[in-house]
């Protein structure tokens, strides 16, 4: 059996248009073909349509079958098993007219193809609950409604947030888990449709008997704070104490626990309605935690903690392998700078990211960055937000985080295809500055870059000589 060989492909816009047609070799029998735009199962919604974007024949032949035929597009044969589902035109256009599933065959001579086709109706609009009351450990899964009541949301993704998780965190099922006292706001995306739930929580006043001289502090670290029982207890003696790290609510250690006493560290004193708390140190991404104290496993009190490390400064580093950028720290305005040659493909499109000093910082705008390009002429910011660049030169992209900033200047090297010969400035024309600037060069033969030496070179010999700025003079003036 020979090698399967791709025959050629046939394009489409919606249509496939029936003066295209593809040279074979053999006979129907030995073509297979495959249908761009189509898998082995297709969901599409009511009262809409699914167009096959390509079709791609293939040899299947014996070697050295040398029987040629045409083979126009219209050739293969579309059927639908049930039209009350979805019907399907002889182009291989599908029309959904109801909900459910149907098999789409596509024959061409002796190859058959069959898709499933689901047909469901359209998410119209979704909702929760406009507000929901928790108290701190409780949890409930939030009621998601949506229109019409029969579609189907077991094809469609589903996302779930919080924009407060240390007081309420919600997991992919819509369950809500409440935190800490406050309010948070919970949200579901569905297909770019949102709905919220405004939660606010609070302690069960029937289990939260003990009381603390205070509910929150803010420290640092190495700080140190004692925290006094004011009611619920007479002493220590049947207080079991816990810290809970608000990154992984699920969790609660004792005290002695060696993976929290790092962060924090509790310890009993001589006053048995005190004990004392040192802040040691705090995880990248989170600066909340909560000691509890528990009466009978029962009733308990709740302080909260609130880390604040001082953010010292922002980098700019690469995020795409191959990248290298330097720091900074050897020039006085403390701007990086990196080099890429425009031939490397790899690096075309590139990614940046913050590195915040420390990386454990808590600047409340930490993450929220915004990047600004100083020529976007040169370099663009993709959607997805990474960057694309288009044509050789200088520029600085610059990240502001708060009221810290970054800057990072690009040189794009070796880009022969945006150059324009004579074009010392890079405006786009050759005028009597560029010449002028070329003449300069011949008299004090300065270092060029290797872009400047090709755009300074009239008759590409390597160098830049007397020849070269008079062509270019005269091409400014004429």
């Amino acid at each position: 059996m020979a090698e399967e060989k791709v025959l050629g492909t046939v394009t489409t816009t919606g249509q496939l248009k029936c003066t295209q047609t593809i040279k074979i070799a053999g006979n129907y029998g030995y073509i297979d073909f495959e249908i761009d735009g189509l898998s082995d199962t297709n969901t599409i919604n009511l009262n809409e349509t699914l167009k096959p974007k390509k079709i791609q024949f293939l040899n299947k032949g014996w070697a050295g079958y040398t029987l040629h035929s045409e083979i126009p597009a219209t050739d293969i044969t579309w059927k639908s098993s049930n039209d009350g589902i979805f019907t399907v035109d002889k182009n291989g256009v599908i029309s959904a007219t109801g909900k459910g599933s149907a098999v789409l065959t596509a024959t061409l001579g002796d190859c058959v193809k069959q898709y499933t086709i689901n047909v469901e109706k359209k998410l119209e609009s979704i909702s929760l609950p406009e507000s929901k009351s928790l108290y701190v450990g409780n949890s409930e899964k939030l009621e998601l409604k949506y229109t019409p009541l029969d579609v189907n949301l077991k094809n469609k993704k589903i996302s779930w947030s919080s924009s407060k998780p240390d007081v309420a965190q919600v997991d992919n099922e819509g369950k809500v888990t409440a935190i800490s006292e406050g309010t948070t706001e919970i949200k579901v995306v569905v297909e770019e449709k949102e709905a919220t739930c405004l939660v606010t929580v609070t302690y069960d006043p029937s289990l939260a008997i003990i009381k603390f001289d205070k509910k929150n502090a803010e420290m640092e670290i190495n700080d140190s704070t004692e925290l006094t029982i004011k009611e619920g207890v007479e002493d220590n003696s049947n207080i079991t104490w816990k810290v809970k790290s608000l990154k992984d609510t699920s969790k609660e250690y004792d005290i002695t626990d060696s993976a929290i006493t790092k962060y924090i560290k509790v310890e009993k004193t001589n006053d048995v309605k005190k004990v004392k708390i040192t802040v040691n140190d705090c995880e990248n991404d989170n600066n909340k935690y909560q000691i509890i104290a528990y009466k009978d496993g029962k009733y308990y009190g709740v302080f909260t903690i609130t880390v604040n490390v001082p953010l010292e400064e922002i980098k700019i580093l690469g995020d795409t392998i191959g990248m290298s950028i330097t720091m900074g720290f050897d020039n006085p305005e403390g701007i990086q700078k990196t080099e890429i040659d425009y031939n490397n493909q790899s690096l075309r499109n590139f990614k940046l990211k913050v590195l915040y000093m420390p990386s454990n910082a808590t600047l409340e705008e930490k993450g929220n960055e915004k990047w600004t390009i100083e020529n976007t002429n040169i370099i663009k910011q993709n959607d997805d937000g990474s960057f694309q660049i288009l044509k050789g030169g200088t520029t600085r992209i610059s990240v502001q985080v708060g009221s810290y900033h970054a800057t990072l200047e690009v040189n794009i090297i070796n880009d022969k295809e945006h150059l324009l010969k004579g074009d010392v400035d890079r405006d786009g024309e050759v005028t009597l500055y560029d010449a002028l600037q070329i003449l300069k060069q011949t008299v004090l033969e300065l270092d060029l870059s290797d872009d400047d030496r090709y755009i300074m070179d009239f008759d590409d010999d390597g160098q830049v000589t007397l020849y070269d700025s008079l062509k270019f003079l005269q091409q400014a003036i004429l």
